[in-house]
């Protein structure tokens, strides 16, 4: 037993000089929740994905199904079921660094402009982080929620790199729950699009991750009903 405790004690002081060098920051998640209201909804995810390497490496965290360690209600109250999430029972490890596209794509117009997902993600602060990404015309792009990103930064230092999100935007830190976060894909107007989720950490300490409950697309335009032109003669 004594043994066992020296033991214990001697990785707990070669540890510390690793963790000492490591600043704390403070939880700066005041992000501005806007959901988008959806009236219409053009496209909604399915639940499968396509896992992808991003920034040439990074370990694998992505997986679908019963998740544990999370809220157990999602952003209108209902019990989760499977989510997307960055290890199902535990926390993500370090170095890790993956995308997963979900699965179906769409075309924005006017009437499917708007994306909005129903998430949870609880990081190391700053350090480790995530973003969501629209894949048209051959390459991916960073796209901001409606209240902005937590983090204009993510690891934006020169000692800890965070895979596939180093030194870009995204979430980081986290909500007490599962929140609604709207994205505007004007900018892909015409375009065939997909939707992709990226997540990142460095070599040092982990947390729960990021889930992703659903994901759908649409307008807060209200769909018309098609009239025939004979209905529309009897009108006058």
């Amino acid at each position: 037993m004594k043994r066992l405790l020296f033991a214990m004690a001697l990785i707990a002081v070669l540890a510390a000089p690793a963790l000492a060098d490591k600043p704390i920051v403070n939880s700066t998640d005041t992000s501005i929740r806007v959901e988008c209201g959806l009236e219409s909804v053009c496209w909604t995810w399915d639940g499968s994905f396509t896992a992808e390497t991003c920034d040439g490496g990074g370990a694998p965290v992505w997986q679908y199904g019963t998740a544990t360690g999370i809220p157990t209600v999602d952003c209108d109250g209902n019990a989760i079921g499977n989510v997307l999430g960055t290890i199902l029972a535990g926390n993500y490890p370090n170095d890790a660094g993956e995308r997963a596209v979900l699965g179906g794509s769409f075309t924005v117009s006017e009437t499917c402009n708007l994306l909005e997902i129903c998430h949870y993600y609880d990081t190391e602060n700053s350090y480790d982080g995530c973003n969501v990404e629209i894949y048209a015309g051959g390459s991916y792009t960073v796209v901001a929620p409606a209240g902005g990103y937590p983090d204009d930064l993510i690891s934006d230092s020169t000692t800890y790199y965070a895979w596939c999100v180093d030194n870009q935007p995204g979430f980081t830190d986290g909500p007490v729950g599962f929140v609604k976060d709207c994205f505007d894909l004007s900018a892909f107007m015409g375009q065939t699009v997909s939707v992709a989720v990226k997540f990142g950490s460095d070599s040092s300490v982990q947390y729960p991750g990021w889930y992703i409950a659903s994901a759908m697309a649409g307008s807060t335009l209200v769909p018309t009903e098609d009239s025939s032109w004979s209905t529309i003669k009897t009108l006058y």
